[in-house]
């Protein structure tokens, strides 16, 4: 009986401890508006607020009834975050994802002091005026998120008090000028600054019918300047755009107009961004435009 009585315990113990893992994690961002036309973006944010490592392979993503397994080697750092990403990595140059868009562009992710965080594949399809999303192991749910309007084109959901409730009134808007903070708390402004030189542009193909600007992603070594430059096919000069107007996220929104305030015609368009300082190079885009 006496042993009888210790194996329970021992069993109500371990059965505890399980729980108390499982608990310390809980989702904390969501984006389900995708940047301009990219797709296959989304992606969630979880966070784990215990002392140690957890395992989530295995472990259920449940949106809007549709059930999706996260893989092997889901590992969530102590007091971290890892984002769970519909489509992370791309190896076409032509196709975004996330690593291209969130981070350096390299290909690889975690090369970069701004990729510190774990990037985990996970099938998902957010729907951007509103939606559910459920986290749950075995058949508990741990932690979920509802909405009921769109956040803004690249902008997230994001859970205020990452330690607090799931309570409606702990999520809002992301009010970071970026529009999210993926692998960082809620609102913080993400520096791009590393070692390497990158530029971007998205979305590389635009109607004018349907908007008028792109958004342009670098990112700079500290001590040098950037310069980005407008051009048109016949190396005509129409806007430049000086480090003094750029910003610290790393993100500027370039309205399709030149320095007359024109906006610009259909045609083929060609973007420099020249760093000068402790790096010295110079990156070119090209940018369609379709007329209205």
């Amino acid at each position: 009986m006496i042993r009888l009585t210790i194996s329970v315990m021992l069993s109500l113990l371990s059965f505890s401890l399980a729980q108390t893992g499982h608990a310390s994690i809980t989702l904390t961002e969501v984006l389900a508006n995708e940047p301009g036309r990219s797709v296959y973006l989304e992606w969630i944010e979880v966070y784990n607020n215990s002392n140690s490592n957890q395992d989530i392979s295995g472990w259920s993503l449940i949106e809007d009834g549709d059930t999706n397994t996260i893989p092997d080697d889901a590992i969530v750092p102590a007091k971290g975050f890892a984002v769970l990403a519909r489509h992370p990595i791309s190896e076409d140059d032509s196709q975004m994802s996330f690593e291209r868009y969130w981070g350096d562009s390299s290909g690889v992710w975690g090369d970069h002091p701004s990729e510190n965080y774990p990037l985990i594949e996970v099938k998902m399809t957010l729907k951007n005026s509103s939606g559910k999303v459920v986290l749950a192991v075995s058949d508990d749910s741990l932690s979920g998120f509802t909405w009921f309007s769109d956040a803004g084109d690249r902008t997230s959901y994001e859970k205020q008090d990452i330690n607090g409730g799931d309570i409606l009134s702990n999520w809002a808007a992301s009010s970071s000028p970026s529009g999210s903070t993926p692998g960082n708390p809620p609102g913080s402004v993400n520096p791009v600054i590393g070692d390497s030189f990158s530029f971007e542009v998205s979305p590389e193909v635009i109607f004018l019918e349907a908007q008028h600007s792109v958004e342009l992603r670098y990112s700079v070594p500290e001590d040098t300047d950037l310069t980005i430059e407008l051009y048109d096919i016949n190396g005509v000069i129409l806007r430049t755009i000086n480090s003094e107007e750029l910003d610290s996220s790393g993100l500027y929104e370039l309205i399709l107009r030149n320095d007359s305030g024109n906006l610009l015609t259909g045609g083929i368009y060609i973007l420099y961004a020249r760093a000068e300082g402790n790096v010295n190079q110079e990156i070119k885009r090209v940018l369609v435009v379709a007329g209205q």
